[in-house]
């Protein structure tokens, strides 16, 4: 999805120059910045905490992502701060469309806390997990759109 927003973006101000130059390029592909930053903060996050998994023996039928020899560890959730950074990014694409920014923020809203939810629900995460991804998902939506910003 990321890559999607910022094929979008690149193609929109494609239509307003002839040639891109690197800071265009940059300032038009955010979400994928926020993105990869995310997910390399949150490794480095889960390798330094630690933080085991909570105990999900009432799951009778198994998750596959758990029948792995060693339980990963859960802080923060990479699954909430990747829907998290998606969403926006495809509800900034609305931003354009008075028509779609209502619809496309609630509807971002609404399918990031169900993510989120069903982490928590599923038992693969404490609700802190959730919350931490979504605040490191922010933090990187900020420094993408602060170097669109910037350089766009």
């Amino acid at each position: 999805m990321c890559a999607f927003a910022s094929s979008v973006n690149l193609a929109q101000r494609r239509k307003r120059r002839a040639a891109f130059d690197i800071a265009q390029i940059t300032s038009a592909t955010w979400p994928l910045t926020a993105y990869f930053g995310a997910l390399i903060s949150n490794i480095a996050m889960r390798i330094t905490t630690g933080r085991m998994r909570p105990s999900v023996d009432y799951i009778p039928h198994g998750l596959p992502e758990l029948q792995a020899d060693f339980q990963r560890f859960s802080y923060p959730s990479g699954h909430a701060g990747a829907a998290m950074i998606a969403l926006i990014a495809l509800a900034a694409l609305s931003a354009s469309h008075p028509h779609l920014r209502i619809p496309a923020t609630l509807g971002a809203t609404l399918f990031m806390l169900g993510v989120g939810f069903g982490r928590v629900y599923l038992g693969v995460h404490w609700p802190t997990d959730v919350l931490a991804g979504y605040l490191l998902a922010a933090g990187w939506i900020g420094i993408g759109l602060y170097l669109r910003d910037k350089l766009g």
